[in-house]
């Protein structure tokens, strides 16, 4: 059996470094102040941490954040988002 996922239109975010709360959506900012998105001490430098269903996740700075159908934030990779996403439009 062969299968098409199904398109879906998600949020997304890079966090290109330490400022990228200057240009974030509200949903990042949300994740933030709820302590969903946060910054940890060893990682000063190198990116974000994130709470997911499937624990604590390390997010480099570089990828990009996601929020899927369910509101759950996760990272991705910039090559993997480059070959799974494209831009409907620019939202600031």
């Amino acid at each position: 059996m062969k299968v098409r996922k199904k398109p879906v239109v998600v949020d997304a975010h890079k966090i290109e470094n330490e400022l990228f709360m200057l240009d974030a959506p509200d949903w990042v900012v949300d994740g933030c102040n709820d302590g969903t998105i946060f910054a940890h001490e060893q990682d000063f430098g190198k990116g974000l941490r994130i709470k997911t269903l499937e624990g604590e996740m390390f997010a480099p700075f570089g990828h990009y954040l996601i929020r899927g159908v369910e509101g759950e934030i996760y990272a991705c990779e910039p090559n993997i988002f480059n070959k799974t996403y494209e831009l409907l439009e620019v939202t600031g």
